[in-house]
């Protein structure tokens, strides 16, 4: 599959597991019944689409000024139509695959170990989660209970976890969490790398979400090859 192909086949496995149909070139909106508790907005930008996802209560507001338009439209965009003052831009992110080819592998110093993680991890993990703050975890989204987890390990002690959450058939997402002591070392990186090369082994797509102002996690991403397919941005209440 060449790299346009790759792609593209990721930019519709996305598209569909948001909910949006076959449609592109276009602007596409559809509710989400999940946000009505916090009366949230989300858009994506892909090159050939943008798909709004909205709570049911600004639905035909959102169809009718956007439905079928222009891709050209952004969150503040939305914001000021829909003049809710309890609305707020609450992320701008980017969503990016790894094209297998691409991966630029990246390995930890010896005396450190990378290796899959299991339930058997639960003490060690537990201690780990206590390293980070609640909004590095709520960020990191990792967990054992994922569908793959992989753990960097300083003799017993696990000082970073990468993990999959599996969307549909195609698509694993990637959460990293690492304790704050061994940042900025490459562990996080080492340790997605471990984690792709899993993700490529089973035929799924690395993807990798972060927000703009997360430049640790833009950069990991961009020394292992991750190459942006998408911009995502939310309101919701404050």
């Amino acid at each position: 599959m060449t790299k346009d192909e790759y792609f593209a086949t990721a930019i519709t496995a996305f598209n569909q597991w948001l909910g949006g149909s076959e449609v592109f070139n276009t602007v596409e909106v559809i509710v989400n019944d999940d946000y009505a508790a916090m009366n949230t907005v989300s858009m994506r930008h892909f090159s050939n689409k943008t798909l709004i996802r909205t709570c049911p209560k600004y639905l035909t507001i959102l169809q009718d000024a956007y439905g079928g338009g222009d891709l050209d439209i952004t969150i503040t965009d939305v914001l000021a139509l829909l003049d809710a003052p309890a609305l707020q831009v609450q992320g701008n992110g980017g969503v990016k695959i790894l094209y297998p080819p691409d991966l630029i592998e990246y390995h930890v110093e010896n005396d450190l170990t990378i290796r899959r993680l299991s339930s058997a991890d639960a003490l060690a993990f537990e201690h780990f989660h206590s390293t980070c703050t609640e909004e590095e975890r709520d960020e990191g989204e990792v967990s054992l209970e994922d569908d793959v987890a992989v753990g960097c390990f300083d003799g017993e002690k696990l000082i970073s976890v990468a993990s999959y959450w599996f969307w549909g058939d195609v698509l694993a997402d990637i959460g990293i969490l690492t304790d704050p002591a061994y940042r900025g070392k490459g562990i996080g990186r080492a340790v997605v790398c471990s984690l792709c090369k899993i993700g490529i082994e089973m035929e799924r797509i690395n993807l990798y979400r972060h927000d703009y102002d997360n430049h640790a996690s833009d950069k990991l991403s961009a020394a292992l090859g991750f190459t942006t397919i998408a911009r995502e941005s939310y309101l919701s209440k404050s």
